[in-house]
């Protein structure tokens, strides 16, 4: 453990050289500090987090989420209390409790209820004992609690926090840190270990490359993330061949606009790694400056596969219908932009299908909306049945079906596919209501993509004999023609 002082009034003096031996009162914010944050966040939870440091009568916020960067008083906020503590602070509910009920931060717009803060410490360059500097924290709108797991992943954040600040001075960015007696040697041995254990739980690690052409070294949290052995002698090149290869250039167009623009970056893509495994990474970094000239390049590295799936997940489930599990409006919205976008940029096939059940609104009135839902859901599994990869069925809303077709063959000659779609669609539903009849009317077209059509004015076509047809003959298939704009009906 590190050494811990409790008396901060007798040791606020050294914990201000602590402060001020970090160097960072005019640097802009760490990208590091700022993925621990988002970490933070998630970890617990939070809709805000912060990494935050303490000075003699301001809180600076140097790294957050959810919250402005900047600095405040120090005594209407949470953190210098966390500093006054050696464990993690928690506070379910500030309003309960006569510390925090009455601050701004309380009572004002931001509307805290839950604090979760972990003290974040650096070494007197004096003396090299650690004094708590600051804290990382996350904080939520409504009262809860947490366990020990979150409780540990804070700790944990905490430890990172310290040794990216303490690599921040070695450096070179703090030259009074730089020569730190033996027993800040330890301590730092210590940070370097908490470091690693932070990296597997966080699934992060960071990376530093030298300008130009120099080393590139990993911590071990990188290796893991490419499933390689710690400590195989890696170089760009040899790092570039585990991404795709539209990524490449990506990673050496964020490494070359750093040097040159001395900015951060912040991109996420996907790795194959050295077990052929796929993953998705975040890579943040920024430039390594002394002397005003960049000499490194230096970043975090994470694992976000987990979350990325989760992210596809939902926005899958956010455009499926959840009666039919067909593609809904939204969905459909999207496939179709893209399908016309490569149909008119390369000619590339494509046909819609619009279906318009007839006669659904009295199977509801006659048997209720249950026998309704039964019909909808009968006929999304003959469209799943009827339709492959080339083909896209989607439930619109109410008793609206489509189709979009990228299929060759079928776009090539229409009529039989159709045809095979109403003749699946028309047969009746057996229903725990009986079987009942169906009936469907279908309009659809090919996309010209020798004239300027937006997607809105190929729908509109479609839409438009779709309703011709329903108007003059239900059951049947109608056709856009460019001339005449209808073409044979097809009865079912």
């Amino acid at each position: 453990m590190l050494h811990w002082h409790t008396n901060l009034q007798e040791d606020e003096e050294a914990r201000l050289r602590a402060l001020h031996a970090l160097d960072l009162h005019d640097a802009p914010p760490e990208q590091a500090l700022k993925a621990l944050a988002e970490l933070a966040a998630q970890l617990l939870g939070c809709p805000m987090s912060m990494v935050t440091l303490i000075d003699r009568a301001q809180q600076r916020i140097v790294a957050c989420v959810g919250a402005e960067p900047g600095e405040g008083d120090r005594n209407v906020s949470f953190c210098q209390h966390t500093i006054r503590s050696p464990t993690l602070l928690v506070v379910p509910d500030a309003t309960l409790e006569s510390r925090f009920a009455d601050l701004p931060c309380v009572t004002g717009d931001m509307h805290v209820r839950f604090y979760a803060g972990m003290p974040i410490c650096a070494p007197d360059p004096q003396t090299g004992v650690s004094h708590r500097v600051g804290a990382i924290c996350a904080v939520d709108t409504v009262p809860r609690s947490i366990g020990p797991a979150e409780e540990a992943a804070m700790s944990n954040l905490a430890r990172l926090a310290e040794a990216i600040l303490s690599a921040r001075v070695i450096s070179g960015q703090s030259l009074e840190l730089a020569a730190l007696t033996q027993h800040q040697s330890q301590a730092l041995q210590r940070s370097v270990t908490a470091f690693g254990q932070a990296e597997r739980i966080a699934s992060i690690g960071s990376w530093q490359i030298g300008v130009p052409d120099g080393p590139l070294t990993w911590s071990e949290g990188v290796y893991r993330i490419y499933d390689l052995p710690p400590g195989v002698e890696v170089d760009l090149a040899y790092a570039l061949q585990f991404y795709p290869e539209s990524a490449r250039k990506l990673v050496e167009d964020s490494l070359g606009e750093a040097v040159a623009t001395g900015q951060p970056f912040d991109f996420a893509t996907d790795l194959r790694t050295a077990t052929g495994r796929l993953r998705r990474v975040r890579c943040l970094g920024e430039p390594v400056i002394a002397d005003g000239i960049t000499v490194a390049v230096a970043g975090v590295f994470q694992d976000v596969t987990d979350r990325f799936k989760l992210e596809q997940s939902l926005r899958r489930s956010a455009e499926l219908d959840a009666l039919t599990g067909l593609a809904n409006r939204a969905g459909f919205n999207c496939q179709l932009e893209a399908a016309v976008q490569d149909a008119a940029e390369r000619s590339a096939p494509l046909m819609l299908v619009l279906a318009d059940l007839d006669h659904f609104k009295p199977i509801n009135d006659q048997h209720g909306h249950g026998a309704g839902d039964e019909v909808l859901q009968i006929v999304g599994e003959r469209l799943r049945g009827i339709c492959d990869l080339d083909c896209t069925p989607a439930r619109l809303g109410g008793d609206e079906f489509a189709i979009i077709v990228r299929d060759a063959a079928a776009c090539a000659d229409p009529a039989p596919f159709v045809a095979g779609v109403l003749d699946r669609l028309k047969q009746p539903a057996v229903t725990r209501y009986g079987t009942l009849p169906i009936s469907i009317t279908v309009g659809y077209g090919l996309f010209d993509s020798d004239r300027d059509l937006t997607l809105r004015e190929f729908v509109h076509r479609i839409d438009s004999v779709l309703y011709d047809a329903k108007r003059d003959r239900r059951g049947t298939a109608r056709r856009f023609a460019e001339h005449g704009r209808r073409r044979s009906d097809q009865p079912t």
